[in-house]
């Protein structure tokens, strides 16, 4: 720069000197070629500044990458917390000798008394089944706890892990019962560890023994805790004399002395009346017949349980009534640990043929008659959510049966008898089941009766898969509905499952709503395209075909079509072919635009918008992406969880902290510390701070507030907003004071924002500073 200035003043002082007649001086040659030369400096300087700042941003990036890896948040839970799905039976008898040793393998009748018997602070009863059943117990512990939003968008393996971190920290005396434990791989991932828990584990399998020191097989009770719970259940009818107590010893010995056994004889007692003499009587004529048992494999078959359930079970079977018979067929095809009973008095209105179980009436006679004869039990299903701010917790009541006694009913059904007793399951599932479809699959606003009914849906797959029976067509918008739920609790491997099953099922069967049947194969893509970089080839493939369906049968106008042409797009891009992905999306967009629904067009083109502003981040052209995002996006900087914005966001959002970390990696290479990416965090900061890891929030929101403070960029609104928030993840950290100072900052902003004095914050709410950063951006 000095060179030119000097060489500049050398060429006046020069040509001052002289007059030019007729060429006019001589050009300045040696002055513009130092300038060329101070321009080419000026961008070799420029280019290392923006090599600075990129390498300085991402050496951030990764710091705050390496902090959230390495934080550890130890949830606070509100205790004593007892989560036991059966209420205590105060008429259990005998054991006390195994209740007191400790045993970690223990029946579920025993494991539950355990619970009751014992001072723990927190009580976990976990079914653990199915992979499916034990994540779902875990997360339903975790919101029984206290230690998760019951939050219509809580992550369930964040959830999960909340509990699992939980169980480590606690100092107070715990216990969690791993009950019916049979998939030993999944539980493998949720064995906590220990520090002042106790863990129990009830399997029919001996395999469990290798998780624990000690186990305990537990079978027949002793003769005098037989007799003891004998007596107790039959009081009411029969004395308790010495003739009786001879032929109730008799009695116990035929039936091994087994409490399912025991259980089943007093109900007969108590149903017919009879006395123990006539009894006896029964079991002599039913020990012939036919093998209850006989369906079941060796390993599986007990001796003691051939020789006593069998004849009290063939007692029973014959005895109760026809319609009690029915709603046994199909609870064989329902989850064995509780069904709900609003399920068959809601649903059984959708089938002429079990009408009568919708009347309180007739379901009350028949559950009582199964009770007595002590074919099934009560249970309750515990669920809990929020809702418009309000919490809304649901202990449904439930009957449970005893899976032994549900395969015998299943084997004694004909071939015509199982088929209609999986109509009949199938139609009540579909009666209650929300339905889902292009327009409408959002369903964070009925979680709580998917959450109920997703093991019933588990319950009919295994039954049909284990039985090879077809699963029938009508459940292909129970399984999307179970899919799209799966979806929204980011449980994506138990969603491609239950569309890879509908899926076959329209490929097997002929689906007649080839509409649904689209449904089915775009949200599986979808899926695919989320789960694995590695999988765009399959959905691309699943997409290519839905864009070729569709534009064979619908209008090139229909806004369905658009909206297709993006999930290609997205599946496009996932494999590097930005430009034939922003082509398709452009495609879409000409389409949206004739929408005449103002909301959803307004909703799509955002999407849309969206989706094309991360293809271009990915081209490396950050100029179009911004203007995409800033003059097309979304002002509010929340569209991720608007509730009728969620066409696109199946691919974008469905882990939605793990693609905002990847975006913003890209983010600061491409923009370094500029508004657009403060915004991103400011969303990283929300999700963190609603799935809990309140850490995780925290930071975001520093790095968020650190950007907007820029006294150089207009971003009071986006700032406000950040302070409040900010403020209420220190709240939950406990750090008042700070809190407090973040709110007045917010505060002050707003006021001065909106020209208003002195309102105070508790008259304000989040909701209030999100509206004004879409005022200040509309």
């Amino acid at each position: 720069m000095l060179e030119v200035f000097l060489e500049a003043n050398h060429y006046i002082n020069e040509i001052s000197k002289k007059r030019y007649a007729f060429t006019g001086p001589p050009q300045p040659i040696k002055m513009l070629n130092l300038v060329e030369h101070l321009k080419k400096c000026k961008t070799d300087i420029e280019a290392e500044a923006v090599a600075v700042s990129m390498k300085q941003n991402h050496e951030l990036m990764e710091q705050v990458r390496t902090f959230i890896d390495r934080v550890v948040i130890e949830p606070r839970g509100n205790l004593p917390c007892h989560f036991i799905a059966y209420p205590e039976n105060h008429s259990f008898r005998g054991r006390q000798e195994t209740l007191n040793r400790m045993e970690d393998s223990l029946k579920p009748t025993l494991g539950e008394q355990k619970c009751y018997a014992f001072n723990f602070r927190a009580i976990f009863w976990i079914p653990a089944q199915t992979s499916g059943k034990l994540e779902q117990g875990l997360l339903d512990a975790a919101h029984q706890l206290g230690i998760v939003d019951s939050s219509a968008m809580v992550d369930q393996k964040s959830g999960i892990k909340s509990f699992m971190t939980w169980l480590r920290s606690c100092k107070e005396p715990w216990l969690i019962v791993f009950d019916n434990a049979d998939d030993f791989d999944a539980l493998k991932q949720y064995w906590p560890s220990m520090s002042s828990g106790s863990i129990l584990i009830t399997s029919r399998d001996l395999s469990a023994l290798q998780w624990t020191r000690i186990g305990e097989e537990i079978s027949s009770m002793s003769a005098e805790d037989a007799k003891e719970m004998f007596f107790s259940a039959i009081e009411h009818h029969i004395p308790r004399s010495e003739t009786n107590e001879r032929a109730a010893e008799s009695i116990l010995q035929e039936i091994g002395h087994l409490p399912l056994a025991i259980s089943a004889a007093a109900g007969i007692i108590a149903e017919t009346e009879c006395d123990l003499a006539d009894f006896v009587q029964l079991c002599e004529e039913n020990a012939h017949q036919p093998d209850l048992f006989a369906h079941m494999t060796p390993d599986f078959r007990r001796i003691d349980y051939d020789l006593t359930l069998e004849t009290v079970w063939n007692i029973s079977l014959q005895r109760i009534s026809a319609k009690s018979m029915q709603l046994l067929s199909i609870l064989t095809y329902l989850d064995p640990d509780a069904v709900p009973v609003n399920l068959f008095q809601t649903g059984g209105r959708s089938h002429p043929e079990i009408g009568h179980l919708s009347k309180m009436t007739t379901w009350l006679q028949i559950s009582k008659e199964l009770r007595k004869h002590g074919l099934c039990s009560t249970a309750n299903i515990y669920v809990s959510f929020r809702s418009d701010s309000t919490d809304s917790e649901l202990t449904a009541p439930g009957i449970s049966v005893h899976r032994l006694l549900l395969q015998t009913v299943f084997h004694r059904c004909s071939s015509q008898e199982k088929q209609a007793a999986l109509d009949f399951a199938v139609a009540l599932l579909k009666a209650e089941f929300p339905k889902v479809s292009d327009d409408k699959f959002r369903l964070s606003t009925q979680w709580k009766e998917c959450h109920i009914l997703l093991p019933q849906v588990e319950a009919v797959l295994s039954r049909c898969q284990n039985s090879n029976m077809a699963v029938l067509v009508d459940l292909v918008p129970i399984l999307c509905a179970c899919g799209r739920y799966s979806v929204e609790r980011r449980s994506f491997s138990d969603a491609e499952r239950l569309f890879s099953v509908a899926q076959q099922v329209c490929q097997d069967r002929g689906l007649q709503d080839w509409e649904l049947a689209q449904f089915v194969q775009r949200s599986l893509g979808s899926i695919l395209l989320e789960s694995s970089a590695f999988r765009c080839e399959e959905a691309v493939k699943i997409f290519q075909g839905v864009v070729t369906r569709y534009e064979k049968t619908l209008e090139p106008d229909d806004h369905v079509l658009g909206i297709t042409y993006s999930d290609l797009a997205q599946a496009l891009a996932a494999k590097g072919e930005y430009d034939k992905a922003i082509a398709l999306c452009r495609r879409g967009l000409s389409i949206i635009e004739s929408i005449k629904d103002n909301e959803i067009r307004r909703d799509n083109r955002f999407h849309i918008h969206h989706n094309m502003a991360r293809m271009y981040e990915m081209k490396r052209l950050p100029d179009e992406a911004l203007r995409l995002h800033l003059y097309e996006g979304d002002a509010q900087g929340n569209g991720l969880r608007q509730e009728q914005s969620v066409y696109g966001a199946w691919n974008l959002y469905a882990v939605a902290i793990e693609t905002h970390m990847k975006a913003l990696k890209i983010r600061h290479t491409l923009f370094g510390d500029h508004y657009y990416t403060a915004i991103s965090y400011h969303k990283l900061g929300e999700l963190h701070l609603e799935a809990g890891s309140l850490q995780d929030a925290n930071e975001s929101f520093r790095v968020a507030r650190q950007i907007l403070s820029d006294p150089m960029v207009n971003t009071e609104a986006e700032l406000a907003r950040t302070l409040w928030y900010w403020s209420m993840v220190k709240d939950k950290l406990l750090e008042t004071e700070e809190a407090a100072k973040l709110r007045k900052q917010a505060m002050t902003i707003r006021n001065t924002l909106l020209g208003e004095k002195c309102v105070p914050a508790s008259n304000c709410s989040s909701a209030d500073f999100d509206e004004i950063v879409v005022y200040f951006n509309r």
